[in-house]
């Protein structure tokens, strides 16, 4: 008998009530992602991949990640095993969290404008490459592994039990080890982009009544604030949990006494995807037509190689 037949009939409820919010968000990531590719493929079909659209391929990897989990939110299905669930959930953050790198490599990228030409620092460019592999190490290798790490001996029979012989069963230190890491990896850009936001904050003061600040700039610089406040709770919680579970042997799951609606992670990233894509969604209008709406199409992109 499975937990989910414990639990009854309301945890299927709660499970496609999950599937009906990420699969929706999903779908629509996927078609404003063709409206971005069409744009791209109508000016020429040598035209380089934007930022914008680079974006919006993060966000539908963290959809795909974001639907699977809700397939079997708690695993009570026992549809997923820990690997896959976890494979899920890494591709689920790791999407965010490229899309936070991208975000302030294009924010820096405006501070450090020549003209028309936004320059991206070779060092951030770097650091985004280091990020992003450590990003897949951490929350989808270590996220994996830290299930077979350690055991503890059985009080009964004085016998060695391995984690991989149980079911959801985690090392807690393997588990505290990624946390921390990947928390300090996630300050250090929180951190860019507080400085970001205030650079631009700054720069827009100089700027004359007849040159002041455009709307987008004002955004930039907000954006760059909520940004940094997000980066910072998400750091928290990881920081929280890496020090709590720090010398922790097996972590075990709490029994099925009930079902819960309540999914903190999956409900962050599913309300993180609707506002990001909602807020950046190409118009559809412009869509094939090979036209820019914004002032962006006046400027070139380079790397600084210094």
């Amino acid at each position: 008998m499975t937990n989910a037949e414990v639990i009854g009939s309301e945890y299927d409820l709660t499970c496609r009530v999950y599937n009906i919010f990420t699969g929706l968000i999903f779908v629509y990531t996927i078609y404003n992602l063709s409206l971005f590719r069409k744009r791209r493929l109508a000016k020429s079909s040598l035209a380089p991949i934007s930022s914008k659209e680079k974006e919006f391929m993060a966000w539908t990897i963290c959809g795909f990640g974001n639907f699977m989990v809700s397939v079997d939110l708690f695993q009570h299905y026992g549809l997923w095993n820990e690997f896959m669930y976890g494979t899920f959930v890494g591709l689920s953050i790791n999407g965010l969290l490229y899309v936070v790198m991208s975000l302030v490599e294009s924010w820096v990228s405006i501070i450090s404008s020549k003209g028309k030409v936004t320059v991206v620092p070779k060092w951030l460019t770097n650091l985004k490459y280091f990020c992003t592999f450590s990003f897949l190490v951490g929350e989808n290798g270590v996220a994996c592994l830290e299930y077979v790490m350690g055991g503890q001996e059985n009080p009964l029979t004085g016998q060695m039990v391995n984690n991989s012989d149980l079911s959801n069963v985690f090392n807690g230190t393997t588990n505290s080890i990624k946390n921390i890491f990947v928390g300090i990896l996630i300050t250090i850009w929180a951190t860019i982009s507080v400085r970001a936001g205030r650079e631009i904050s700054a720069k827009l003061g100089q700027g004359s009544k007849s040159d002041g600040p455009t709307e987008e700039q004002k955004k930039i610089s907000k954006y760059c604030k909520l940004l940094a406040y997000g980066s910072f709770a998400g750091v928290a919680y990881k920081f929280l949990f890496g020090f709590l579970r720090i010398s922790t042997v097996a972590i075990y799951p709490d029994p099925p006494c009930g079902n819960s609606w309540v999914s903190i992670v999956t409900l962050l990233l599913t309300f993180l995807n609707y506002v990001a894509v909602f807020l950046s969604k190409p118009k559809s209008a412009n869509a094939g037509k090979g036209k820019v709406a914004s002032s962006a199409s006046s400027t070139s992109t380079t790397v600084d190689k210094t």
